[in-house]
């Protein structure tokens, strides 16, 4: 699947300003939007100060989050919280 690909209901994110020019990102995925997540990623990765993944029934994280700019949760070390996840580093 290509970036040209994607279509928004595949990867919903939620993007709020946090302060002055700051720029946050929230997304939720499952395993099998793995493809969907990472190009949502790349395609705002600039863009954000901050970006942060809820990952829903994954056993591992993707190699692609490991970057300065996205912290992570996995849905089995908190409730779960569907596609709710998303605004978990937003409050």
């Amino acid at each position: 699947m290509s970036s040209n690909d994607l279509r928004l209901s595949e990867a919903p994110a939620a993007a709020t300003h946090a302060g002055p020019g700051k720029i946050y990102f929230g997304v939720a995925s499952i395993p099998s939007r793995v493809r969907a997540l990472e190009a949502a990623i790349a395609s705002v990765y600039d863009q954000a100060d901050m970006i942060f993944v809820y990952l829903n029934q994954y056993k591992k994280a993707p190699f692609f989050l490991n970057a300065s700019k996205i912290k992570f949760w996995q849905g089995e070390d908190l409730e779960d919280l569907n596609d709710r996840g998303k605004y978990i580093g937003l409050r």
